[in-house]
């Protein structure tokens, strides 16, 4: 039945039948939450008004970690896929070198796609846990006295709730794997291209798609084992043998990451929650759709420099560059993609104004319960 009403939630995203926020509907959401959570038949006033401000603050707050932690995860990504060592390499040699202009090429385009597929990362792995915790607190402290004994809750220790939330271990040094899957990827499309080689923006676009098929092409359908699993090994280019493609299985294994946890732990719970988010097909639109976001955008800001490089009654030629020419503007697009202030982050604003995401952090803060698939489009 279950997964009957994600496949209904899925066909209702995908045929554009979703309206964010609605007053009925979430009149209906906040009636089925706080009857779920407390008990209640009706939805006091200003309780509803509460918890409508609660979402709303929640979501503030996960823009606010997220311009915290957007930096080092740079930091991070500048040491795998160094840019900054190349060049220095290639002038400290004094003359061109072929193998060292290739690896410039290499690392810089590497460097580009990683800090998208980091940046959606994070932005989702932030979402799913502080909505989460979220609504753990308005259970808490909604109707004082009540919510915990009476609905037989559990109050989350502070411990908890900071061990769930921390993403120092993977800003510090859990992105390996997708550089080098990135890497692996970047070299196999355009290794063997020259420095020479003059491309349009349409053919770069159409190179940067071809990357990223290899990288995140879906699973078989309905291979629920495989995506709760991670794929197993996450290699492999496009889900041949069953095994997901290496993007996908990345984010899959790192959104599920928590080290050991005892059992009866606290954090146990709060683990089995994400799991049942990652296999869902509300997840993997989302995905799709902050992708989609942030990859549309690094095309607008492409296109930008070459319209900049465009010349003068040049007509409707399309301009084309050499990638020695490419590389040092991909660079440059590459250091704006995870810089924390958000504001000024169109890569950042894309990906939050991604179209099913509001939908998406609404149904993870209302409890991920049967409800949420059969109710929100009826």
């Amino acid at each position: 039945m279950r997964s009957r009403r994600r496949f209904l939630f899925g066909a209702a995203l995908v045929g554009g039948a979703y309206i964010a926020y609605t007053v009925y509907r979430q009149q209906r959401q906040l009636q089925e939450l706080f009857s779920e959570l407390f008990g209640v038949a009706t939805v006091d006033a200003s309780e509803e008004a509460r918890a409508r401000e609660h979402f709303a603050e929640t979501q503030r707050e996960c823009e606010r970690m997220l311009a915290r932690e957007l930096p080092k995860a740079q930091q991070q990504l500048a040491r795998l896929l160094n840019t900054d060592a190349c060049l220095q390499s290639l002038r400290v040699q004094g003359k061109f070198d072929q193998a060292r202009w290739n690896e410039l090429k290499l690392v810089t385009i590497s460097r580009a796609l990683a800090e998208v597929y980091v940046g959606a990362l994070f932005l989702l792995k932030i979402r799913i846990h502080i909505n989460i915790i979220a609504r753990h607190y308005l259970a808490e402290t909604a109707i004082p006295g009540s919510a915990v004994a009476a609905g037989g809750a559990t109050r989350l220790s502070e411990m908890t709730k900071a061990r769930f939330l921390r993403l120092d271990p993977l800003c510090v040094e859990g992105l390996d794997a997708l550089a080098a899957a990135v890497r692996a990827a970047v070299d196999a499309h355009i290794g063997g291209l020259t420095l020479d080689s003059r491309f349009s923006c349409e053919e770069v676009l159409v190179l940067l798609t071809r990357i990223r098929g290899d990288l995140e092409e879906a699973p078989p359908p309905g291979d629920e084992n495989m995506q709760r699993n991670g794929g197993g090994g996450g290699g492999g280019g496009g889900g041949g043998g069953g095994r997901l493609p290496p993007v996908r299985a990345f984010l899959l294994r790192t959104l599920s990451a928590a080290g050991g946890v005892a059992q009866g732990d606290q954090l146990q719970a709060l683990l089995s929650e994400v799991q049942e988010i990652l296999v869902s097909e509300p997840f993997h639109l989302v995905l799709d759709d902050v992708l989609r976001a942030a990859f549309d955008e690094l095309g607008l800001q492409l296109r930008a420099e070459y319209d900049a490089l465009a010349s003068p009654g040049a007509g409707a030629l399309p301009t084309a560059l050499p990638i020695a020419k490419l590389i040092p503007r991909v660079r440059k697009l590459a250091k704006e993609i995870l810089k924390g202030d958000l504001g000024n982050n169109s890569y950042a604003l894309a990906m939050g104004g991604a179209d099913s995401l509001a939908d998406f952090c609404w149904l993870v803060y209302a409890g991920w319960c049967d409800h949420a698939y059969s109710s929100y489009f009826s």
